[in-house]
């Protein structure tokens, strides 16, 4: 699509359209965008432009160049949420200096799915003062795997279901985590 084949809207509209897909807050966009700078007024005009068809078009494509500028599409995402999803504290090690690298074999690509590394303990080596520690413990923290497989079984629910030879089907896994994901949402 080309702007224009999109709906005319004014240049104002449009300065609203870019701050607004930079930002995802129709107010201060609508500041932004010169219609107001009263905070009260800017929520109602900005709420009221977006309820507008053609500004939705704008943002549609708007939205559709930036992911094109960023490289960003609907597999990148899926396949980013899968690699938390399905990632697994064992395949990591850590090295005598306490860098954190994959398990041999294993893609580099396991290391996205951990969200911090942290150094518990170290020892001194040698006896003189500029002697290097090297680390006892390195602590890990993952990315939330249950928040990745929400998103998942969100994205893949219409999907049928493979029935595995002896073993839990794939209907059986998704249930589960259907389950424990509407516990986790439950309020108490």
């Amino acid at each position: 699509m080309k702007p224009e084949d999109l709906p005319p809207i004014s240049d104002q509209e449009l300065r609203f359209c870019e701050a607004y897909v930079e930002s995802g807050n129709a107010t201060r966009s609508a500041i932004a965008a010169g219609i107001t700078n009263e905070p009260v007024y800017a929520a109602t005009a900005g709420h009221r432009l977006i309820r507008k068809d053609q500004i939705r078009a704008w943002l549609k494509y708007l939205k559709a160049q930036q992911a094109k500028r960023l490289r960003v599409n609907k597999s990148r995402i899926l396949n980013e949420y899968a690699l938390i999803a399905f990632s697994n504290v064992e395949d990591y090690e850590t090295s005598a200096d306490g860098r954190l690298k994959v398990s041999a074999g294993l893609p580099n690509a396991l290391l996205r799915a951990v969200k911090k590394r942290r150094i518990v303990g170290s020892e001194q080596r040698g006896r003189g003062r500029g002697d290097a520690a090297s680390p006892v413990a390195v602590e890990i923290e993952m990315h939330d795997k249950l928040q990745a497989l929400a998103h998942l079984l969100k994205y893949f629910r219409d999907l049928p279901a493979e029935e595995a030879d002896g073993a839990i089907s794939d209907a059986e896994i998704l249930n589960t985590i259907a389950e424990v994901l509407a516990k986790c949402e439950a309020p108490e």
